[in-house]
């Protein structure tokens, strides 16, 4: 019977044990075999002239090459970062552009992700050259691997599989940091078994400046991946990965020009270097300096450094090419050919140009990796083969924009487009909600549409007379500064300016957060000019500034050096928005010490940020926690509430002490979270920010920033509800709860209920139930178990005793809206002393239901009573019923039990947005609610 690929079977294959990409791809056999429907694809994707070249030297390849058993094989060992990495049987996560951008490239962090192996080659940095030697008679194959590891290492498996395969000394070829692994395995193959002749194309074999530069964060290529990845700056990608990757370290420039390499080379090796390009080397007191004798990052001096006395070596003309363009080159392979064949490079040719252009390659504003059109698509990857190093081309001069200013209702500016800056963990209010977009922004934030890193970006259509609203990322409020503000500026003035919308509006961003009026002002302009730069606007557009208050219009007027307005447009007519106050806290390790660093982002007022810090010590932690070791009554509750604020800087309690109807958000990292910040009590009388305005938590780590659930959920749609009651059948307070629960919902018709109760409630029914994404609110009444030996074991119990575990949770993918967790110590998201049972807690409950994208997760911080559990539970379920949204929900029901006395009001943790709404307003039918009639039922996974 004949084999599935029977028309390859006299084709080349590669000798066994090597990794090694396919003879031929999908790609390869489209420009051998051309189709009618594909032409029109990768000649828009690729370009007229790329496309033209590769389908000429396709001709010339003939159908297939001519390659008897007795040719000669040749492996070509891609540069750094030139092969794909990933999980074996999985997608790569490089490069793969839809990775990035999702943040996944922090996932290349060593030792953590030592597993990741090189799957193949960039095809489009490599292909020509594979090709034209090919057509010269050789057999070629690629030999990716991990250019994280040290060269060493990757030269030692090179070796090994040489000499596993068994076969026929090899040619290779090798490109960058592809030669200081191929010089690495010349140097231990000194008897010629494996190895025949080696030819390195700009190879740094004294290191290289680019090296520096992407470890500072400051490499053109990093700031590109930057631009690809919204959850990363930089400077974080420098950090982590990049610093972790032994292979970088070992490009890092020396000044020395002696190495290792040429003391053991010999005449098998020959190196080729470009030149004609600025490049940074070191001089003599290792001072960075600027050569043209170089490609651009590999210097002459460092590329042919290895050849020594024996080897031979070759300089490309200037013109030519660069370092990231060396293997596409007619002339590399022509040169590569000759010494493959002689052991000598050929005289360079005068008459030999470039293929490609040294013309900068315009990026388009990078949002998201789909958005962008084919075309765009490839020419951020011929920018990144191609990298850019030295001085930028001249630019022609940017159109200088028109600057106004209008007081008054936002959308009567007559502006195409808002801008509005916002920060990670705040809400979105004040001209949002002027321009009747506040709903949309709130739904894009919570299914992660858009998330406020700094540089994010995302444009919400306006209905009806308003105009469009782009969202502009301005990250965390504490760090903002006028450089973080001028990149947020250009990046929205870019996402606004793509259709050619003319009449930008914008208002002052970031003095809330301690940027002065004048300092916002000079950053955002400058972010707008940079906009118009780089942008390529051929149009002078016009900026508004948007002011609500006579007064700053006015001084907006004078810093622009307009004229001043004839009749002044009235003060404002919109209200004052009550927007949250943000308390954002972190826990952090220095030296010997523990320090608190608190800021405070006002919301009712137009005060700035304040920050500060307290260094912690055991004693003052030990009174926080010690009345709340067993439970806490209403004096515990005082008590610890006191000792926590005593633990907060001094600025940041008086701002906090008056009391305010504006709910506070606690953004705490893990280390903070382990607080019970719903018992702070501040002043006297006491101000307990959780009952007057209300407190929710957001958990700032890693991982949690796409919530995969609108914020509020559309009103005619059906309430699927799970109620999870009693799984070990020995709370009969449960029990009690779970039937107070039943009757509250069969009053409502909009409820559809199913009940896991008892025996019924197995871990497997449970998880099966959750994973089928058809419940909106769970509500679990039970016991949860907290393991101090081994906290990866902690959940929730269910029948038989089986346990819930977080880790359980994280093949959810279509979560709840809202989860309400009724058992002992469930919300706590890291541990605390021993006496509380959560010392090594490394995960709990609440953190693994945010990790799987749940929007809203309520739990307790200690063992609850039956009747509070009851009380709380019935008084929020009903405000939300009756269109309350989760903050005033949880307001409602803690006023409840502080009402019977009880201090349970404080056990109570809310992770979420506070504003957002389950339903709206609506009436429950009263007469119902002591009717024995069921809610209908919805049908429950087995």
């Amino acid at each position: 019977m004949p084999t599935r690929h029977q028309k390859n079977a006299n084709r080349p294959a590669v000798a066994h044990g090597l990794q090694a990409c396919p003879l031929e791809t999908a790609f390869e056999r489209h420009l051998r075999r051309p189709t009618r429907r594909a032409v029109g694809h990768w000649h828009a994707t690729l370009g007229g002239a790329l496309y033209a070249e590769l389908q000429e030297l396709a001709a010339v390849l003939g159908p297939w090459p001519n390659l008897h058993r007795g040719s000669e094989t040749v492996l070509i060992l891609p540069g750094f970062m030139g092969s794909t990495l990933g999980q074996a049987g999985e997608t790569s996560v490089w490069f793969n552009p839809l990775a990035i951008a999702a943040g996944q490239l922090s996932a290349l962090r060593l030792p953590e992700s030592a597993h990741y192996v090189a799957a193949g080659v960039l095809p489009f940095v490599y292909l020509r050259l594979r090709w034209r030697l090919r057509a010269a008679g050789y057999r070629v194959h690629y030999w990716p691997f991990d250019w994280r590891l040290a060269p060493a290492s990757n030269a030692a498996r090179f070796i090994q599989e040489l000499a596993a395969a068994g076969s026929a000394p090899v040619h290779v070829v090798a490109h960058s940091q592809g030669g200081l692994v191929a010089a690495q395995a010349l140097a231990e193959d000194r008897s010629a078994q494996w190895l025949g002749r080696v030819v390195t194309l700009g190879t740094p074999f004294l290191g290289s400046h680019a090296a520096q530069q992407a470890l500072n964060g400051e490499a053109p290529l990093l700031k590109r991946l930057a631009w690809l990845d919204p959850h990363h700056t930089a400077m974080d990608l420098a950090r982590s990965p990049l610093a972790t990757w032994p292979g970088l370290q070992a490009l890092l420039p020396t000044a020395d020009d002696t190495n290792s390499y040429s003391a053991n080379t010999d005449q098998r090796l020959g190196c080729l270097a470009a030149t004609g390009h600025t490049t940074t080397v070191l001089n003599a007191p290792n001072q960075p300096a600027a050569t043209n004798a170089g490609d651009g990052t590999v210097a002459v001096a460092s590329a042919l450094a290895a050849a020594g006395s024996a080897g031979a070596t070759v300089t490309i003309p200037a013109g030519l090419g660069n370092h990231g363009t060396l293997p596409t080159l007619p002339a590399t392979a022509r040169q590569v050919t000759h010494f493959l064949q002689h052991g000598v490079f050929a005289p360079p040719r005068e008459a030999e140009t470039a293929v490609a252009s040294n013309k900068r390659p315009s990026i388009a504003n990078i949002s998201t990796w789909e958005a962008l059109e084919r075309e765009a698509q490839w020419r951020f990857l011929a920018e990144w083969v191609a990298p850019i190093n030295g001085a930028a081309p001249a630019l022609q001069p940017a159109p200088a924009p028109q600057w106004d200013v209008h007081c008054g209702i936002p959308r009567r500016s007559r502006a195409e487009v808002v801008m509005i800056g916002l920060f990670r963990h705040v809400g979105a209010a004040g001209l949002l909600r002027a321009l009747g977009m506040q709903a949309a922004a709130g739904r894009a934030i919570a299914n992660g549409r858009f998330i406020p890193h700094l540089g994010a970006t995302l444009r919400l259509h306006g209905r009806h007379a308003y105009p469009d609203v782009v969202l502009c990322g301005l990250g965390d409020f504490d760090r903002l500064d006028a450089a973080r503000l001028t990149e947020a500026t250009a990046s929205g003035m870019r996402a606004a300016l793509s259709d050619g919308s003319r009449k930008i509006a914008m208002g002052l961003m970031g003095t809330s957060a301690g940027i002065s009026p004048t300092v916002a002002l000079t950053a955002q302009q400058a972010g707008v000019r940079l906009a118009c730069t780089h942008g390529q606007v051929q149009f002078e557009p016009q900026v508004v500034w948007l002011s609500s208050e006579t007064r700053r219009a006015t001084w907006l007027r004078k810093q622009l050096g307009l004229a001043r307005a004839s009749q002044p447009a009235p003060a404002t007519s919109i209200p004052p928005s009550p927007l949250p106050d943000y308390l954002l806290v972190r826990q952090e390790q220095e030296a010997r010490r523990t320090v608190l660093r608190v800021a405070l982002l006002p919301g009712r007022s137009k005060a700035a940020l304040l920050a500060g810090m307290r260094v912690l010590d055991a004693k003052a932690q030990a009174k926080v926690f010690a009345p709340l070791a067993d439970g806490a009554g209403t004096a515990g509750v005082e008590a610890a509430g006191k000792a926590l604020a005593a633990l907060l800087p001094t600025e940041i309690v008086a701002a906090l002490t008056p009391a305010s109807e504006s709910p506070l958000i606690v953004v705490h990292d893990i280390a903070a979270s382990r607080w019970p910040w719903e018992t702070l009590q501040l002043g006297t009388p006491p101000n307990r920010p959780a009952l007057a305005g209300g407190m929710a938590r957001h958990l700032e780590a890693t991982g949690l920033d796409m919530a995969r659930w609108q914020a509020t959920r559309p009103a005619p749609a059906p309430l699927n509800i799970l109620l999870v009651m009693n799984p070990t059948q020995d709370l009969a307070g449960a029990d009690s709860e779970g039937h107070q629960l039943q009757a509250l919902w069969a009053a409502d018709a909009r409820v559809r209920l199913a009940v896991l109760a008892g025996k019924e409630a197995t871990r497997s029914r449970v998880l099966a139930a959750l994973r089928s994404g058809r419940f909106d609110l769970v509500h679990y009444a039970g016991h949860a178990m907290f393991d101090d030996i081994d906290p990866a074991q902690s959940g929730l119990l269910c029948a038989r005793r089986e346990v819930l575990r977080g880790a359980d949770l994280a093949t959810l993918t279509n979560p709840p809206f809202l989860m309400l967790a009724n058992a002992c110590e469930s919300g706590r998201v890291r541990g605390v002393p021993r006496k509380l049972r959560q010392a090594a807690l490394t995960a709990s409950l609440a953190e693994a239901f945010l990790r799987a994208g749940i929007a809203h997760y309520l739990g307790t911080w200690w063992p609850v009573a039956d009747g509070a559990a009851a009380t709380f539970a019935t008084c929020f379920h009903r405000s939300l019923l009756e269109g309350a949204n989760c903050g005033r929900a949880m307001l409602a029901a803690r006023a409840a039990l502080r009402q019977q006395g009880s201090g349970d009001w404080a056990d109570y943790l809310h992770y979420g947005d506070p504003t957002a709404e389950l339903f709206t307003a609506y009436q429950p039918r009263l007469s119902n609610l002591n009717s024995a009639r069921q809610p209908p039922r919805t049908e429950i996974p087995r």
